[in-house]
């Protein structure tokens, strides 16, 4: 029994005893007779148990007074029991605060570090990409810095002796006429927009392609629309994406020919077949700077055209630029691509950084117009080949001699002229652009040992090899250079 039923209990029965005594006094009261008149009063027993009722409800007051007094203190301890309730649920609240807070900057660092370590991860893997091509560009600098401290030391005769690790060949046409100047801006300010062809947003999300390899899909469109037509201009004067090449012999003897254009098939004499017992295949030994066939498409479109797999693969950069009312082509042969691009005579013969005062140029093409030939021989050879360069080249300059005007000299020209066999009237009334072009050759990326020639246009012919004159060799128009 706890306190409260304990006092409930006291209080009922001082009630209760309190309400029975003073029963009982009231009904023990005697009659006493004072000064005459009769009055009720109570007797000993009556008394006795007033007294009781007064103790008895003594009793329950008291023990309503206890009661209140234990119900105040259990109020009170309760109160004190939920205060400390609610204040051990704010520590709790802020504990889990806390804890989230913590768990979150936990997070957080872990987060920033995986990130840190990926990026870390991607760094490593770039620099394993370029480790190939820091060490190629080291062992060019070292080669090129020893140049430069022969230079400085002994003079520009000292590197003769160099040997070549690169050559940056500019070839530069003046006084361009303004409509074919126009068409290659627009051609090259248009090439960017092949990121938004169907093509290359579908490499971007199937193929997982990058922007370097955009970039060099811009690139090929450049070559495409912009280098090839101007390489079609200067051997036919027409500006159209047709066949044909600029050939640059960095002697007069033609024995290092660096080429730059495109052709639709594979000459005969740069294929060499091989035989095994189990299949017969084919390789193109043509320098790397020539586009053969669906090569020169800026994303392959020609894929049922075949191509013969490549001995030479390391294709030197090209650019082309416009200024003013001259256009120049750029043709860089780095170490990589020096000894792809540059055909010598005999094959594999060393070269050093010395160049010649004299140079030969030469552009090539099927015929007079570029376009291709229907007759029965196919496509026509070219003047050279893996082991020499022909006499044709030396028998057309040596002719001198044409029989007819480009088609693309003017009637003023040809009345102005007064037209004659020989090749001195073709070479005087040729447009004024033939006679302003100029290249410069910069050896192992060293200024001081470079040298600039201004080209003298010669003569033009098909070049005819062999005892048979229905052997096709294609169109040439030959310039000398000689250095500024």
């Amino acid at each position: 029994m706890n306190p409260q039923t304990y006092l409930s209990f006291l209080t009922f029965l001082g009630l209760v005893v309190g309400s029975v005594g003073g029963l009982i006094s009231q009904l023990t009261k005697t009659s006493v007779e004072v000064d005459g008149t009769t009055r009720k009063r109570l007797t000993s027993a009556g008394k006795w148990a007033l007294a009781i009722s007064l103790l008895g409800f003594a009793g329950s007051f008291s023990s309503e007074l206890f009661k209140s007094s234990i119900q105040a203190q259990l109020q009170a301890q309760a109160k004190i029991e939920k205060t400390l309730n609610e204040q051990k649920e704010r520590e709790n609240k802020d504990w889990q605060e806390r804890s989230e807070k913590l768990q979150d900057a936990i997070k957080n660092d872990t987060t920033s570090a995986l990130k840190l370590s990926e990026q870390n991860i991607n760094q490593t893997i770039e620099g394993f990409k370029k480790e190939e091509n820091i060490i190629a560009y080291s062992r060019e600098r070292v080669l090129r810095d020893n140049l430069l401290h022969e230079v400085s030391l002994y003079g520009k005769l000292s590197a003769a002796g160099t040997p070549l690790t690169s050559l940056t060949i500019t070839l530069t046409v003046n006084d361009v006429p303004a409509p074919v100047r126009n068409k290659l801006k627009k051609q090259i300010a248009a090439a960017p927009q092949i990121r938004d062809e169907e093509w290359i947003q579908n490499l971007l999300i199937h193929h997982n392609i990058d922007d370097d390899d955009v970039a060099a899909f811009v690139q090929a469109r450049i070559y495409e629309e912009a280098v090839q037509p101007f390489i079609d201009y200067i051997a036919t004067g027409r500006l159209s994406k047709e066949h044909a090449l600029l050939v640059l012999s960095l002697d007069r003897r033609y024995s290092a020919l660096a080429c730059v254009g495109w052709v639709g098939e594979t000459d005969s004499q740069w294929t060499a077949r091989t035989t095994t017992d189990s299949q017969e295949s084919s390789e193109n030994l043509l320098p790397s700077g020539i586009f053969v066939g669906s090569e020169i498409d800026s994303h392959n479109r020609k894929t049922d055209e075949p191509v013969l797999p490549r001995q030479r693969t390391a294709r030197p950069p090209f650019s082309i630029s416009v200024a003013g009312t001259s256009v120049s082509i750029v043709l860089d042969l780095t170490l990589q691509s020096l000894s792809d691009a540059l055909v010598r005579y005999p094959a594999n013969s060393p070269a050093t950084a010395g160049l010649n005062d004299n140079i030969e140029f030469f552009t090539w093409s099927p015929t007079q117009h570029g376009e291709m030939s229907t007759q029965d021989w196919g496509v026509p050879e070219l003047p050279f080949d893996t082991e020499r360069v022909g006499h044709s080249l030396t028998d057309v300059d040596q002719r001198k001699n044409r029989r007819s005007l480009p088609d693309w000299v003017s009637a003023e020209a040809r009345a102005r002229s007064q037209w004659e066999k020989g090749n001195a009237r073709w070479v005087s009334s040729a447009p004024r652009w033939m006679h302003r072009i100029s290249i410069r050759i910069v050896p192992n990326g060293v200024e001081q040992v470079a040298k600039s020639y201004s080209l003298s246009l010669s003569s033009a012919g098909y070049p005819i090899e062999g005892t048979r004159e229905d052997e096709p060799r294609g169109y040439v128009q030959i310039w000398h250079g000689h250095v500024l």
